[in-house]
């Protein structure tokens, strides 16, 4: 980070910038306020002064990237592929950090993960079951709507690792993945969101049993006392498949990378004996070493607009399909850890 030199009686005086770690973040009304707490809690066991900057979303929180560079950010895995890729990022760890899937230029500290939200009581009522497979799904025996689902890339994503954990290669994967959400689109149990927002009201409105989500929005749905189960994707081997979701802190280059490195070593102890993170539907990177089945974004190069898209199409049962599927699915890749 660059010094502040400030003019004062015709003396250059240096101010305290070399002890400054300036971090901008975006998160979720309810997780901003506790991550302020677990930043506070910082300020007692580290020598630095934070100077922090919250955003509104996760899309001005990415242009404010384009423009300039803080000390730490913490960004989703769209905009981390591209300042890994563009070289924006520093190493800030060579320590074993499971899962390291950005070969240690990002600081995986709390993670979500992609599911299902059940509302319990109204399963029990239309004798929706509180733990199936994805398949089950398309062999529902019900007279009632009980499941919601939207177009996205996260999903899509997901469902693509959960066929690999069977066994099938990633071009299998894609196009089984189109097929699933395709016959799901037909069923007169599901319905079709434009966004997850309205998915999520009307569970609350207790007009569906069951949406697709991540476990991170729970609290949000909780708050308007709907009792919630989440249950993580499982494949047809009965296997929990963890696909990780949320955010990753990185350092910039040319910021103040040692004292950026102390504050997020310390910060990973004060989230790291927090409970309160989980009932907020985030884990502790630590936690995630005993779990089976866990994949991330950049495991797979694929474009997430084409993804999206891939999933508008499958989900909308006015489309012709006049197009290649294979085709498209051929250009998503997995890509392997530390190659």
């Amino acid at each position: 980070m660059l010094r502040r030199w400030v003019i004062l009686l015709g003396f250059m005086v240096v101010s305290c910038g070399d002890n400054e770690v300036e971090i901008w973040y975006w998160l979720g009304e309810i997780h901003d306020y506790h991550f302020r707490q677990s930043l506070n809690k910082t300020w007692r066991k580290v020598n630095v002064s934070l100077l922090r900057k919250s955003f509104s979303s996760i899309n001005e929180l990415d242009e404010s990237l384009k423009v300039r560079k803080p000390d730490v950010a913490l960004v989703y895995p769209s905009t981390l592929k591209n300042l890994i890729k563009k070289g924006e990022v520093v190493r800030i760890t060579d320590k074993d950090i499971i899962p390291d899937y950005c070969e240690g230029h990002c600081f995986p500290i709390f993670k979500s993960f992609v599911g299902f939200y059940i509302n319990e009581d109204l399963a029990k009522q239309v004798n929706f079951p509180l733990n199936f497979k994805i398949e089950d799904l398309l062999n529902l025996n019900t007279d009632y709507i009980v499941f919601g689902i939207y177009p996205s890339a996260t999903l899509y994503t997901a469902l693509i690792f959960t066929y690999l954990s069977e066994g099938y290669d990633t071009l299998e994967a894609c196009v089984k993945v189109f097929n699933y959400l395709r016959a799901l689109a037909k069923r007169p149990y599901v319905r079709i969101y434009p966004n997850p927002r309205v998915a999520e009201m009307d569970m609350v409105l207790m007009k569906i049993v069951s949406i697709v989500g991540t476990s991170a929005y729970k609290p949000y749905i909780e708050r308007e006392g709907v009792s919630l189960t989440f249950l993580p994707l499982i494949n047809s081997k009965g296997e929990k498949v963890y696909f990780l979701s949320g955010p990753d802190f990185v350092v910039f280059r040319g910021g103040n990378v040692k004292k950026s490195k102390e504050f997020l070593n310390v910060l990973n102890d004060v989230i790291k004996n927090d409970t309160m993170w989980q009932r907020f539907g985030y884990y502790h990177i630590d936690k995630l070493e005993s779990f089976g089945n866990v994949f991330h974004d950049l495991k797979v190069d694929f474009d997430r607009v084409k993804l999206r898209n891939l999933a508008r199409k499958a989900l909308n049962p006015m489309d012709t399909l006049n197009y290649d599927i294979e085709g498209l699915c051929k250009k998503a890749v997995m890509k392997k850890l530390h190659q």
